[in-house]
């Protein structure tokens, strides 16, 4: 178990759109792999639902990995709002999981490379680490340092992975539960008083 973050405003969380790494199951971790056509039409869904919730945008903040993937899927989302063009805060510790040696590969070819270290990932994600890479666990430090500076309403555009941490850090604190969730490319996430909403994209 982990201590949770229970925050009285709202945040909410998008995964980046899909890229083509995305579409052939191939793992990206730091690479940085840019949207697709669908990617850029997800993101500006992300936008015309958002833009269709009850939100004061003139309070909300706005937060990005610096991957290209997760950049360009914030801006295109503000678009489709009344604050194109905001300041948006880059931030390091939203970067994806560092997947090492696994970077660039599909599910099927680190099954035949790493059988051993693909098992272990299976069966205990939380503490084992890629080859050369990180486990949920040892991302876990970075993505509560920038849950914790977060001081009020908040639009934050991450990755899947750091997703899920992040994600369960804002709403319960046991690791087996919220590592079983995927971070989806056509949900919003609110995260709220210690729960969790998902709105649909509208994609």
């Amino acid at each position: 178990m982990i201590e949770p973050i229970n925050y009285p405003f709202p945040v909410y969380y998008c995964r980046h759109g899909q890229t083509d790494w995305n579409r052939e199951e191939r793992l990206q971790g730091h690479a940085d792999i840019p949207l697709n056509d669908h990617g850029r039409k997800q993101a500006r869904a992300y936008g015309r639902a958002l833009a269709r919730m009850d939100i004061d945008w003139g309070e909300v903040s706005y937060f990005v990995s610096p991957l290209s993937r997760a950049v360009e899927t914030l801006e295109l989302i503000l678009e489709q709002t009344d604050v194109a063009g905001a300041d948006i805060i880059r931030d390091e510790r939203l970067i994806e999981l560092d997947l090492g040696e696994w970077n660039g590969k599909t599910i099927r070819e680190i099954e035949q490379l790493y059988p051993e270290q693909w098992a272990a990932r299976k069966t205990s994600p939380w503490l084992s680490p890629v080859p050369g890479g990180e486990s949920y666990g040892e991302a876990e430090p970075r993505l509560r340092a920038f849950a914790e500076t977060l001081a009020g309403p908040s639009l934050v555009v991450g990755h899947g992975g750091t997703g899920r941490v992040f994600r369960g850090l804002m709403t319960h604190g046991n690791p087996a539960e919220f590592l079983k969730t995927g971070t989806r490319q056509d949900r919003i996430y609110v995260l709220e008083n210690g729960r969790e909403e998902t709105r649909p994209s509208l994609f």
